[in-house]
């Protein structure tokens, strides 16, 4: 139980597979966890932390995240890849999204389409961002929403392609890919 809230509190997501270690769930998420090296793995065996961490069940998936609600528990079936993926890309990233590589890897990698809050670091941007807090939850698995400092490293480049200047922020732009 300590080596698992170390590894909670460590990575900012951390997957868990809860369940018996010779089972076909296992087999299939311990497969799944090895064509993925974005976030961490990690099982748990032992029924007693397996009673404390699972809702429901023998068996769990659990998404554990340091932002936004901090956990998932993934209600589909482990042994389809393609639920697990799903899960994972629907779940891995915060609600509002700083710009990065890494996001930008997410959003124009799965041409997804993404409303960008330009900002900057004065009170017009901060209201903003206030505001824009308060859609996350409700535009979750609808779009991705993604925040970007106009003038500094990857968002002064995304700033340039869509066609936004300092002059401009706080604003935003629907971009589809």
């Amino acid at each position: 139980a300590e080596d698992l809230e170390k590894a909670k509190s460590d990575h900012d997501v951390l997957v868990v597979f809860f369940g018996e270690e010779k089972s076909s769930e296992f087999e299939s998420f311990e497969k799944f966890s090895k064509t993925n090296d974005a976030v961490t793995f990690a099982h748990v065996f032992d029924e007693k932390i397996i009673k404390e961490y699972v809702k429901k069940g023998k068996v769990a998936v659990v998404l554990f995240k340091n932002f936004d609600e901090g956990r998932n528990d993934f209600e589909g079936d482990v042994t389809s890849s393609e639920e697990l993926a799903k899960f994972l890309s629907d779940n891995m990233f915060p609600l509002i999204m700083d710009f990065s590589e890494k996001t930008a890897e997410k959003i124009f990698g799965e041409n997804a389409p993404c409303l960008f809050l330009f900002i900057d670091d004065g009170e017009k941007s901060k209201k903003a961002i206030a505001e824009f807090e308060k859609i996350g939850e409700e535009m979750k698995g609808k779009i991705l929403l993604s925040k970007s400092v106009v003038d500094e490293g990857l968002g002064h480049r995304l700033a340039e392609y869509i066609g936004v200047t300092a002059a401009q922020v706080p604003t935003v732009r629907l971009v589809n890919p």
